[in-house]
């Protein structure tokens, strides 16, 4: 069985390192070299860093679905295509090339939280529980017919970050699982009047509303981090919140400082309090609520506000 992979990003590399062991991987695809970090410099994506390390002719082309692209993916001659977070949307011409199916990976439980950030939503959304799906790609986003489906339970720990890696991981197994089944899968039509869409975090979504209630402010929290991570403002400068609990205590206003003491911050919320732990100052290093209070002379009753970056 001949597989041409598609996929770009750490999500995708445990999906590749599975199937290089129970196939014949003929070809990986994965978006261009681009800028990356704070020097912008050119760098490999990570699959294309595995690929290379594991002797896998790599193809990057800026667009998928142009005739050199169709050429190529008709000389190798797949049977399956793989796509996992590849980053391009692939036109049905390449859907159709491979002799047997276009299979993807999806870090939800579809039709629920179709589109690029399925772990964020999930998270900040306060869901108990997602999951990945395996599914045959249609042209539609993320609407193809279902082939495997596995549940992941999210606790109160769980980041967008160590959320990521348990699906990415099950992610993996769950595609070994339906190739090696595939003939004996029937697949499954989406509800599509159940979907939803999990839109990419846009700038405005990192900024904390301090009325909404502390559930909802930790929600935002652990599904913002590793990144891009929430904000809120002290003294007009953006302080990022990396992370915070749920906590009793008497209540003030919403972004209001009640209490201080050797674990953090503890701030009032529309309703209920939280406790901020860990933060970053503008222009300063990641640093513990208690230290950011010590360095700033952070006091009970102050407030964290919506102004803007000076």
């Amino acid at each position: 069985m001949r597989i041409v992979f598609m996929g770009t990003p750490d999500f995708a590399v445990p999906t590749l390192r599975k199937l290089i062991k129970n196939y014949e991987v003929s070809l990986v695809i994965t978006q261009p070299d681009r800028p990356q970090g704070r020097g912008r410099k050119i760098m490999p994506s990570p699959i294309k860093k595995f690929a290379v390390a594991n002797n896998i002719e790599v193809y990057q082309p800026e667009n998928i679905n142009n005739d050199e692209s169709l050429d190529k993916l008709r000389e190798v001659n797949a049977d399956f295509h793989i796509i996992v977070a590849y980053g391009q949307i692939v036109s049905k011409e390449v859907l159709n090339t491979p002799n047997i199916e276009t299979i993807n990976v999806h870090a939800s439980l579809l039709p629920e939280y179709r589109g690029g950030a399925p772990i964020h939503r999930a998270l900040i959304d306060g869901k108990s529980k997602t999951g990945v799906t395996t599914m045959i790609v249609k042209s539609k986003l993320d609407s193809g017919p279902i082939l495997l489906q596995e549940e992941v339970l999210i606790t109160e720990e769980m980041t967008t970050g160590s959320l990521h890696d348990i699906l990415s991981e099950k992610g993996a197994r769950l595609l070994i699982r339906t190739l090696d089944s595939y003939d004996e899968i029937v697949p499954k039509e989406q509800d599509h009047e159940k979907h939803t869409y999990a839109k990419l975090i846009e700038s405005e979504d990192r900024l904390i509303n301090w009325s909404k209630s502390s559930r909802e402010v930790s929600d935002l929290i652990r599904g913002l981090n590793p990144w891009p991570l929430a904000h809120t403002f002290y003294n007009s400068k953006r302080l990022i919140i990396y992370d915070a609990s749920l906590v009793e205590g008497s209540a003030g206003q919403p972004s209001e400082i009640v209490k201080i003491n050797d674990q953090g911050i503890i701030v009032s919320t529309g309703e209920g309090n939280i406790l901020v732990k860990t933060v970053k100052p503008q222009g300063k290093r990641k640093m513990s609520a208690v230290d950011f209070v010590h360095g700033y002379q952070i006091n009970v009753g102050d407030t964290f506000n919506y102004g803007k970056v000076k």
